[in-house]
């Protein structure tokens, strides 16, 4: 495993500068200020505890969400109407559980799973909270907790890869 270790540093503004956004940016120093506390929350649940864990983490997300910009898919979900591959099973799936969160988690399988997770660890009142309410996944603390999900249980070798610095690798999970 990589030893560099993180030192008390990540900020609102690091997380700003980091996205290299256009001008004017789409998501303002405010913004990454208010999501700081959720996004070192995510951190110590799936163990991005190392410099290039956090890199290939903020990386993938800010490449899956615009720099945390877009908490739903730009596109409707109907391109995933049918897929089995993703438990889109009944008619609407596609749309209903089109990408959302930080991770855009997809899918009704995703959500499922997301789900019966988030109801075993004691954060969701219904092993099918997020079936139900899908349009959760895309609140604040939903998205910090649907990429948590994905990173630690969905893919978990997520943070060997990224141990391995392996981006194509981590690219292939996400």
């Amino acid at each position: 495993t990589n030893p560099v270790q993180p030192k008390a540093g990540l900020t609102g503004m690091v997380l700003f500068n980091i996205a290299a956004q256009p001008k004017p940016p789409r998501v303002g120093l405010p913004r990454y200020e208010e999501l700081l506390p959720l996004i070192l929350q995510m951190f110590h649940i799936t163990e991005a505890n190392t410099i290039d864990r956090r890199a290939m983490v903020i990386g993938q997300l800010y490449a899956e969400n615009g720099a945390m910009f877009y908490r739903r898919e730009i596109a409707s979900g109907a391109e995933y109407e049918g897929r089995i591959d993703l438990g889109n099973t009944r008619p609407g799936d596609g749309v209903r559980y089109a990408g959302r969160g930080w991770i855009q988690l997809t899918g009704r399988a995703n959500y499922t799973s997301f789900s019966g997770w988030m109801y075993r660890e004691g954060r969701a009142p219904t092993p099918t909270h997020y079936v139900d309410n899908p349009e959760l996944v895309e609140t604040d603390e939903g998205a910090m907790w649907a990429t948590a999900y994905y990173l630690k249980v969905a893919r978990p070798t997520f943070m060997q890869r990224a141990d391995a610095r392996d981006i194509v690798g981590c690219t292939r999970l996400v």
